[in-house]
């Protein structure tokens, strides 16, 4: 367990100095890899983040990931469905467990199959050769984020091979996706700011509704 704890703020305060050492806008795992570091010899230590959500234990090693996941087949704790529920709206394969899950990943299975993945090369070659034509109209612009056109081209991806849709999102907005984003720029794993924020649960209801 990471020293510095605290009865009142358990180990949020410890876990943010690792968090401002990584860009604002950076992913959280980055900052929980950099603290596993100290227990790199254990593969598991406890991290206690009440009151934004319960305690947990942090797994750092292969040997304690297969243990759970493939040795005991551990169900998944039930504060995934609830952080998830605002960005899907219910039930996903992130938070199911046992039969329900495995009905539904059988569902998509044939979507993974190899003839799949071939029959879907030029729908890819397609998207990325728009990706690449953004990236020339940079060259010359000076210093620019590569987040937006990676985005769009993934779920530009992802909408044609899952739902044979062709949303030309690189290209124009697209409702679907600018809703999604917006629902996940109101979302965090352990932010108590944004947790907390009263304005959340109404913006993520009106954006899905």
């Amino acid at each position: 367990m990471p020293k510095e704890w605290s009865w009142f703020t358990g180990h949020l305060l410890v876990f943010q100095k690792y968090r401002d050492k990584i860009p604002p806008d950076a992913t959280v795992t980055y900052a929980l890899r950099d603290l596993s570091k100290e227990f790199a010899d254990t593969e598991v230590f406890l991290i206690d983040s009440w009151p934004v959500v319960k305690a947990f234990l942090m797994l750092t090693g292969t040997k304690a990931s297969m243990q759970v996941c493939n040795e005991y087949n551990m169900p998944k704790s039930a504060i995934v469905a609830r952080v998830m529920r605002p960005v899907t709206g219910g039930p996903d394969l992130v938070s199911m467990n046992g039969q329900e899950w495995k009905y539904w990943r059988r569902i998509f299975n044939p979507g993974f199959s190899s003839g799949a993945m071939l029959n879907n090369v030029p729908h890819v070659v397609d998207s990325v050769l728009v990706f690449r034509e953004k990236l020339v109209e940079m060259v010359g612009k000076g210093m620019f984020s590569l987040g937006d056109f990676t985005t769009r081209l993934t779920s530009e991806v992802i909408l044609k091979v899952t739902l044979d849709f062709d949303s030309n999102y690189q290209r124009s907005p697209n409702a679907l996706f600018t809703a999604l984003r917006r629902i996940t720029n109101w979302h965090s794993f352990w932010d108590p700011r944004m947790l907390i924020n009263p304005i959340r649960p109404s913006t993520n209801k009106s954006v899905m509704s």
